[in-house]
């Protein structure tokens, strides 16, 4: 049986990109200032067969939503043109999957617990964005496989 990666994103001013591969990191990165393409050249993506973006949410700063809107949108044009399988996830969704919270959890906890579990996953000091983007793929390959979407 052929064994496929799943990319994880986390879209923003700093991306957060987690590949994850038989339940194993091997790739995680903040970045800032490339557009998804550049930085999806800087990895091996043969193998990835889902990714997993976060959808916007869509608060109060509507400039701020657009902007992400259009980031995501971008992401989505990559993995097309790159032939990967391309989710869409609100972050409430993996959240509640993974973390142990619920609808009234505040912003700022929710930051903590995925850093937690992230850090305690896969062993490793993440950032916020780097660890959303990991807990992202791990997911996409968890959850999102075993359902078959």
């Amino acid at each position: 049986m052929k064994k496929y990666s799943v990319i994880g994103i986390d879209p923003g001013i700093k991306c957060g990109v987690a590949i994850v591969k038989d339940g194993q990191l091997v790739a995680c990165d903040t970045w800032t200032g490339l557009c998804p393409s550049e930085i999806l050249g800087k990895y091996n993506i043969k193998s990835v067969a889902l990714a997993i973006v976060e959808d916007a949410f869509l608060g109060k700063n509507s400039h701020s939503a657009l902007s992400l809107a259009k980031k995501i949108g971008r992401w989505q044009e990559a993995f097309y043109l790159a032939g990967i399988q391309c989710v869409l996830v609100k972050a409430s969704e993996w959240q509640a999957a993974l973390l142990d919270i619920n609808a009234r959890t505040p912003g700022v906890d929710r930051k903590a617990l995925a850093i937690t579990l992230a850090r305690n996953l896969f062993d490793l000091g993440l950032d916020e964005h780097s660890a959303d983007a990991a807990l992202l793929a791990h997911y996409g390959a968890t959850e999102l496989w075993r359902d078959g979407r």
